[in-house]
């Protein structure tokens, strides 16, 4: 979801042919980053919903996924959707994306009075400290 917003908005740009090739680039990454964080919530709680499990007494000792109570837990295909979809996302969007916007913060600390600057991350550091601008 992340990317296809951030694809739109690059392709509503490019339409209006106000930005270079570099500048769309940079727009890109910006909206996806602002995606990303907007929709982090609601992706951790979904991929959560996908390896939630809850025991069904009618059959002991037998567990099913607690938004698809048809989905058996701890089957192949439960190890095979958690091993490639679940556990690459919350790597993803919990330990990566975070790393890479911390590393660009501290790249560009110095630039943090610069007022351009300000503009494009604004919404990662509005309303903290400027000597903890990291979270």
């Amino acid at each position: 979801m992340p990317f296809f917003l951030g694809l739109l908005f690059v392709l509503f740009l490019y339409l209006k042919k106000s930005l270079s090739k570099k500048k769309l680039v940079g727009n890109y990454i910006r909206a996806i980053s602002i995606s990303i964080f907007i929709f982090q919530p609601s992706i951790f709680t979904n991929l959560g919903n996908i390896i939630n499990c809850q025991p069904f007494y009618p059959y002991p000792g037998k567990s099913f996924i607690k938004k698809a109570l048809a989905e058996e837990c701890f089957t192949n295909l439960y190890f095979t959707w958690t091993i490639s979809l679940v556990l690459p996302s919350f790597l993803f969007y919990g330990i990566i994306e975070p790393t890479i916007t911390l590393v660009y913060l501290l790249k560009h600390r110095a630039e943090l009075n610069n007022t351009s600057f300000l503009l494009e991350i604004s919404f990662l550091i509005q309303g903290f400290d400027k000597s903890k601008f990291y979270w």
